[in-house]
């Protein structure tokens, strides 16, 4: 790296450490996050591997967050630094051995996906997408090393169904590769059988997990295009056309250049990645802006694969650019989701106040359940009302539960009684958008009982409301 190179480098690189690790300080786990938390916590690694294909993941996310799970060790601290390390780590990667320009790795840099996405939701995907960056720097070297490499593509593959796809791309060109040197005799057949046994492990591994099909809801299948298109869209009009057409016109510009080059491994490597993510998306699952993102990681990564092979294309560099530099205008991180959860201080607020504590605290949607880790390590009595059950890592989006969102006030109340504790005060956290009026007492039936919801306090800046909760016979 050129001295003058390298000085951008170090200005971007402390850029972005000082203003991520800001926000990672002031990030509170929302329910996914918490979640794969409690799985870890609770299950042991059989039951995570049978438990995956719900989870629609795979395992090596939960195997490293068990040391620190299990022994309750500084929730959540442990996970978020973990994850942001991993992100970190691919930025740097992107940075010292992409064939880029500086300009275009800066705005990769400061998009949504490295910038807010990534370093701040401590999910599976960071490590996956390091590790999908490391199999393409040692693509040219896969031949040498072909133990090393064939074992980064199944521990790619165990990360995450979104890292599936890159690491399957690469793993079917290094399987041709080897066959192919094999026959020439450029290579040990111990280095051939060797990586074969490795990556069909892992492929017994995925199996094992997701099965053929994975149990996921497909009902949501058919919304991908809203979806996405929210996912792009936001308070401006020009922005929202010029995230859509930077989108187009990246994707399209990108496999246009691959196409017209008639690389074969280039493009299997387009085709397969991006076009088996969107099939993903259109058939499987609508998905959520932290995996839409991997549209915009595999094209950049399409690029990626395509150049090492070639002199640097002017055409893919400012492609990718205008990809990237449209989410960094139309910015998610304000979505209230991910980023202002506030589970931390709902929990404290719990804890910290005697009478909560000793009662039992009913919860219904996902986003008061990202509690639960703070919740369960201070021993207050948490039920789950999608289930009827002691909250735990059961408590899964994908499993067919009742529906537990309030519609026009009223709950379905199939497992209301049953999580009402006899020698406790009940209190349901609910919560309840600023726009929408609650009210002070409300009552839902179920057969010859009455439940009473009595407003009791908000939790301050969290957007969630504790309703004393009662049952009476008629």
């Amino acid at each position: 790296m050129k001295s003058k190179d390298n000085a951008w480098f170090w200005v971007v690189i402390v850029l972005y450490t000082l203003i991520t690790f800001l926000r990672l300080i002031n990030h509170q786990p929302w329910f996914d996050e918490a979640h794969a938390w409690s799985i870890a916590q609770e299950l042991s690694l059989f039951d995570v591997f049978n438990l995956m294909a719900f989870e629609g993941h795979t395992f090596i996310w939960y195997l490293l967050l068990m040391p620190f799970a299990k022994t309750n060790f500084f929730y959540p601290w442990p996970m978020l630094i973990m994850n942001y390390l991993f992100a970190f780590v691919s930025v740097v990667l992107l940075w010292k051995k992409a064939p880029f320009s500086n300009i275009t790795k800066t705005l990769v840099t400061f998009s949504f996906p490295f910038f807010a996405c990534l370093p701040i939701l401590a999910r599976c995907y960071s490590i996956g997408v390091m590790l999908l960056f490391l199999l393409a720097i040692l693509y040219e070297k896969r031949l040498k090393y072909p133990l090393i490499y064939s074992t980064l593509i199944i521990l790619c593959a165990n990360t995450s169904v979104m890292a599936i796809l890159g690491a399957a791309a690469f793993g079917f060109i290094f399987a041709y590769d080897l066959i192919r040197e094999s026959l020439k005799d450029n290579i040990s057949k111990k280095d051939f059988i060797l990586s074969f046994v490795i990556m069909a492990f892992g492929a017994v591994l995925i199996l094992w997990q997701l099965g053929f099909t994975s149990k996921l809801l497909t009902s949501e299948s058919g919304d991908f295009v809203s979806k996405f298109l929210g996912f792009l869209f936001g308070d401006f009009i020009v922005l929202n056309w010029i995230s859509l057409f930077s989108f187009i016109l990246g994707i399209l510009a990108v496999g246009t250049v691959i196409a017209i080059s008639k690389n074969i491994k280039s493009i299997f490597f387009y085709i397969f990645t991006i076009g088996g993510l969107i099939a993903i998306f259109l058939t499987v699952y609508a998905g959520w802006p932290h995996h839409f993102i991997f549209l915009y990681i595999y094209t950049l990564l399409s690029g990626w694969f395509f150049l090492k092979n070639k002199k640097r294309s002017r055409v893919i560099d400012i492609a990718i650019a205008i990809m990237f530099a449209s989410l960094i205008f139309n910015d998610k991180s304000f979505d209230i989701i991910y980023f202002n959860s506030r589970s931390m201080d709902i929990a404290k607020f719990i804890i910290n106040d005697e009478n909560l504590r000793n009662s039992r605290i009913i919860l219904y949607e996902a986003p008061s359940k990202s509690t639960l880790p703070v919740l369960q390590a201070n021993n207050v009595d948490v039920w789950d009302y999608c289930s009827g059950a002691p909250a735990n890592s059961s408590i899964i989006m994908n499993i067919s539960t009742p529906l537990c969102t309030m519609k026009d006030r009223v709950y379905l109340t199939p497992y209301i009684e049953k999580v009402l504790s006899k020698d406790k005060i009940n209190y349901s956290v609910i919560g309840m958008p600023e726009d929408r009026p609650f009210e002070h007492v409300f009552m839902v039936k179920q057969g010859n009982k009455r439940v009473i919801f009595e407003f009791d306090r908000r939790i301050k800046n969290s957007g969630y409301l504790l309703y004393k909760t009662s049952v009476f016979s008629n």
